[in-house]
């Protein structure tokens, strides 16, 4: 097949930090080009790859799926360098680069498009603040900075109209959630919260039906290092509520979570084991799936997401190697390796959709990567 011809970038970056990012051209490919790209399986029909440099070791990726195309933001989790924003345009061509020098946190919880700006979630490992970004990433204001809270993974989650939106976080041994405008503003007045048996350790939330749905992580305190996960409706009208759900698990650390078919109300959820397995359990579509499933024997950092049809699991097996499983409504799963892709971390990949594409992007020494998954 023929290679998509190269789409010129005239960007030019100055010094970030202590080190410079230089961006060459997009290279947009299908995936059965022959050229310097590592192989791709059959579940990945497009290939676009900005080339970076000056990247740090390890890093945190954030990305959304906009009105304009889609919003990336990483940042360096040495904390050695501020973090940095790209936006793609539809066609996942490269818009703009910038440096973002107020958020200079380790990690990122999650970006979305509120509608008049983007909000994005940043933390370190005493504070959780949430920032309102103009859509072009050029300014980003500081909104509320919380101590000591854990911060949920896609935080800002809604329903499948986008509206309303809640802020989801977690301190302690309570869960809570608050409206947030489409100016990025939290509505504290409207916070509700929903006490936990442990202390919470993680949260991943993401778009419903007609509500969120999340899943969170606490501690069990009658068994010394034991952690079990719940699902959970987050309820956005009339006002924000969380009235709870199953345990799925009573060995589940690092959640993740995405939402089926809004007729099904259902929602899958991916974790580890305290042996580092890879596990998943879908719940909703018409019964309660009673067992979870093993995604992997051995692995690491899960990331989920519905494409519309099935859902699609990303994970660093035990080598920290890129895998990608398919994983349909009826928990009939297809493993696809991912040899030669290598993720700056395992929080250096995320899965993303926006309408009716469904991508795995990374950030690889190479630079963005953007794997759009055959639907």
């Amino acid at each position: 097949m023929s290679r998509a011809a190269l789409l010129a970038i005239g960007l030019a970056l100055g010094l970030v930090g202590c080190g410079r990012l230089g961006f060459g051209d997009t290279e947009s490919h299908d995936a059965g080009d022959a050229n310097d790209t590592p192989p791709v399986p059959a579940s990945i029909c497009h290939v676009d790859r900005l080339p970076l440099t000056g990247l740090p070791a390890a890093v945190d990726l954030a990305i959304t799926g906009t009105s304009e195309g889609y919003a990336a933001v990483w940042v360096d989790t040495a904390g050695g360098a501020p973090a940095h924003g790209v936006l793609l345009g539809p066609n996942r061509s490269l818009a703009a680069s910038l440096a973002m020098p107020d958020i200079k946190d380790s990690r990122l919880g999650g970006v979305t498009d509120a509608g008049q700006k983007l909000v994005l979630s940043s933390g370190s490992a005493t504070a959780q603040t949430t920032w309102i970004v103009s859509r072009d990433l050029a300014t980003a204001a500081s909104e509320s900075t919380l101590a000591n809270n854990v911060m949920a993974h896609g935080p800002f989650p809604s329903d499948s109209s986008q509206s309303p939106r809640v802020f989801v976080s977690a301190t302690g041994k309570t869960l809570s959630a608050a409206y947030i405008g489409d100016d990025g503003v939290i509505n504290t007045a409207s916070t509700v919260n929903r006490g936990t048996s442990g202390e919470v350790t993680d949260v991943a939330c993401a778009d419903g039906p007609n509500h969120s749905h999340c899943a969170f992580a606490e501690a069990l305190a009658t068994i010394n290092g034991a952690s079990q996960c719940t699902a959970t409706d987050v309820q956005l009208m009339p006002v924000p509520g969380i009235p709870g759900g199953p345990v799925l698990s009573a060995d589940c650390y690092n959640v993740r979570t995405s939402s089926g078919p809004d007729v099904a109300d259902s929602m899958i959820v991916v974790w580890t084991t305290a042996d580092h397995r890879v596990e998943a359990r879908y719940v909703g579509g018409g019964g309660l799936d009673t067992m979870p499933h093993d995604i992997a024997p051995a692995g690491s950092a899960p990331k989920v997401q519905f494409d519309g049809a099935r859902f699609w699991i990303a994970w660093l097996d035990g080598q920290d190697v890129l895998q990608l499983s398919s994983f349909d409504l009826n928990s009939r799963i297809v493993n696809y390796a991912l040899p030669g892709w290598v993720p700056l971390g395992g929080e250096a990949f995320e899965l993303v959709r926006r309408g009716n594409e469904t991508g795995l992007v990374l950030l690889s020494p190479a630079g963005l990567e953007f794997l759009t998954i055959c639907t």
